[in-house]
């Protein structure tokens, strides 16, 4: 593998699952890609070129996904992000949207779903009143993660900011 699989491969796996990887990171990229291309026989320019050519979601991408993305998470996790949205962002689009019937909000990056979760818990906290009116998405690349919100079950290590 030479420098420029290796950026291929960091510029793939940002455009087709927005995941960034800083310099910091590079050396567990790598692995990954080295890991990955041997496991399908293929050398790393050849592997490279099999995943610019495959439509995400296949197989190999999912895989990516579930191997490249955060899993660690727990409720009230950045509770100063949580508490700038409901202290801020929240009255700012409440007031914008005044007349209409819904606020959606985007959880990106949820991984099993307790970001979405403290949200919400924190929109019923802060502003009770509002909390009909306002929808929460949740999204991420990482199926695995997704099944675990959709089940919503969790831990003690889960509520251990509770």
């Amino acid at each position: 593998m030479n420098a420029s699989d290796m950026e291929r491969f960091r510029a793939l796996v940002q455009k087709r699952l927005g995941l960034v990887f800083d310099e910091s990171r590079l050396d567990a990229l790598a692995d990954t890609l080295r890991r990955h291309s041997a496991a399908n026989g293929d050398v790393c320019s050849a592997y490279l070129q099999r995943l610019s050519e495959a439509r995400y979601p296949d197989e190999t991408w999912r895989a990516l996904a579930q191997e490249l993305t955060v899993t660690e998470t727990y409720f009230l996790r950045a509770a100063e992000q949580i508490r700038a949205f409901v202290e801020c962002a929240l009255p700012q689009q409440l007031a914008a949207s005044a007349g209409m019937r819904s606020l959606r909000a985007l959880s990106a990056g949820c991984a099993s779903g307790e970001e979405p979760y403290s949200l919400a818990m924190a929109i019923r906290e802060a502003a009770p009143w509002s909390a009909e009116a306002v929808s929460i998405v949740a999204v991420d690349v990482n199926r695995a993660m997704l099944q675990k919100a959709r089940n919503a079950c969790y831990s003690d290590w889960s509520l251990r900011e509770l």
